[in-house]
This record gives C-alpha cells, structure tokens and sequence, in this order.
C-alpha cells in the first residue's frame, strides 16, 4: 500500500516529527511500500541536506512540488522560480522522487509566451519523474477572479491553452 502525508505541506513538520511518523508506518504498517506528502519549495529550503536523506531513508519516497510558473514576473508564490528549482534539485539530490505541478494559462493572453518558455527551462533544469500540466481556473473569491473582472488578466482560450502548452514542451529538455 502507499500513504500519503497530509496537508498542503507535511514536509513543513520538524524533520523529528516526519521521522517519527514514518517510524510509526513503518512499524505499525509493515505492508506500506510508499510515502509520499506534498512539500512547498520553503519547506524544502528549511531542512538540511541531512535531514532529507534522513527522511528518504525512512521511507519518504516521493515529493509533489508546485512550480506554477518559470517566470518571476508571473510567479505569485513568495519565492522566486530559481528558488524552486534549487529545491527540486534537492529533493532530487535526496534521492526522492518528484511530481513538479506547473499551471497552464497562468500569464493570460498577455504573457503566455513568456510563462511557457519559462515554465520549461525550469521544468528542464529540474528533472523531475513526472510533470503535471494544470489549467488556470478561476473561481468566484479568489484574486484572479478580480483581475479577470478588472481585465487585468485576460484568460486563454482552449487553442491558446494548446499553442502555450506546444511552447512549453518546445522549451523543455526531455533528457
């Protein structure tokens, strides 16, 4: 069986706390083969090199990390695009495996081109074992709500979700 760790980001924890649990499943649930828990690129940047080899060893076998976007400009997130490379690199350098989520029509129609030449030069540089292409929808509430009422973001339509989706892969190594 695998187990998921949940919350938005379990990798958060104190690496004492994560290495305790993963004790527990692994004495408690001896026929678990995988964990697995989301993680934020702070979260990541929080634990030492150590502390992520500590935590593969005890069984955290694979990481899901949101890139949402290659482009600073685009990225709403706290962090920069680098930033998150540099994390994913070192989940990867954990020899943990990892699932990178990019969102597609981030940029609008205004920056498309940019978020996905972007979006694949980061997707390239961090290698990950699967990628995850999502589309952008907006709900009632949220702050892109607002900026597609105000016009300031101006959303793809599905043969623009397709020519940035094209970009993007164009822009991606597949090595």
């Amino acid at each position: 069986g695998r187990i998921f760790l949940a919350d938005g980001d379990a990798l958060i924890a104190p690496a004492e706390d994560l290495l305790r649990i993963l004790e527990y499943i692994r004495t408690e649930i001896p026929e678990c083969e995988r964990v697995s828990c989301y993680a934020s690129p702070k979260s990541v940047r929080r634990k030492t090199d150590a502390e992520l080899r500590a935590l593969r060893a005890a069984n955290l076998q694979m990481v899901y990390m949101g890139l949402e976007s290659g482009s600073d400009d685009i990225l709403r997130k706290g962090c920069s695009a680098a930033q998150i490379v540099e994390a994913a690199q070192r989940v990867r350098g954990a020899e943990m495996a990892l699932s990178v989520t990019a969102i597609s029509g981030l940029g609008g129609r205004a920056q498309w081109q940019e978020h996905a030449e972007a979006t694949g030069a980061a997707l390239s540089q961090i290698k990950a074992e699967y990628i995850g292409l999502l589309t952008l929808m907006v709900e009632p509430g949220t702050p892109a709500f607002q900026w597609v009422r105000e016009g300031t973001l101006q959303l793809l339509s599905p043969q623009e979700v397709l020519a940035e989706t094209y970009t993007l892969l164009a822009h991606t190594d597949s090595e």
